[in-house]
């Protein structure tokens, strides 16, 4: 029942998170063992299958969904649970009517710091919340939009000054800052070619020199 499009979400080398679900259905799961078991935690307070999943221990759980069923877009929302899923609270909606939640990601090196990163909730510029405190409190920021969807699992952050994500679009390229949003690049994945689309992943070293980046198809 994880759907057609899971999220993974790993604490720990035992803390184990997989979101996902059949359209309407959202279904999260839980494993303390390395993945050896995973039990079904309770979704009380979720309408729509989930796209996306930050835990930051084994009962405080971040989801977000796909704005509407089958990730059709739309007002999408943001869940927190303390209690490992006994109750969800929506702590944060895009507005608009394509919003799409395709990452939450708190900093590894700093885990005060986080963002929550959206399709454009209004078809004119990206969605970003941020938080400095660990996810008690959050700050909407609109990257100016490159005319491109963005892709899901392609979220990245390493402190509150530098963050990105990927893009949906010919050819494959990520955004970036490395000053808290003031500025943005756009920059295409080199030797890519064709008609390369999503960046499927997204991931770079604490050193913010060393990244990854893959997309999703290549035709030559």
């Amino acid at each position: 029942n994880t759907g057609t499009f899971p999220n993974v979400s790993v604490v720990n080398s035992n803390l184990v998170f997989i979101a996902g679900g059949p359209n309407s259905l959202p279904m999260i799961s839980r494993s303390t063992n390395g993945g050896a078991i995973f039990t079904t935690l309770p979704t009380n307070g979720l309408n729509l299958e989930l796209y996306s999943v930050w835990a930051i221990d084994e009962n405080t759980i971040f989801v977000g969904d796909g704005g509407a069923a089958g990730g059709a877009g739309g007002n999408a929302k943001i869940y927190k649970t303390t209690n490992a899923g006994n109750n969800w609270i929506n702590i944060l909606s895009t507005g608009g009517t394509s919003g799409f939640i395709n990452g939450i990601v708190f900093s590894r090196t700093n885990p005060q710091i986080g963002i929550i990163q959206s399709d454009p909730p209004t078809g004119t510029s990206y969605w970003i919340a941020k938080t400095t405190d660990a996810g008690q409190s959050w700050v909407v920021e609109n990257p100016p939009s490159s005319g491109a969807g963005s892709a899901q699992n392609s979220v990245i952050i390493i402190d509150q000054n530098f963050y990105g994500f990927g893009l949906n679009q010919s050819p494959a390229r990520v955004a970036l800052t490395s000053n808290s949003g003031s500025s943005w690049s756009y920059t295409p994945l080199v030797g890519l070619g064709g008609t390369s689309t999503f960046v499927s992943g997204f991931a770079f070293n604490s050193d913010k020199i060393h990244g990854l980046a893959s997309n999703n198809s290549t035709s030559n």
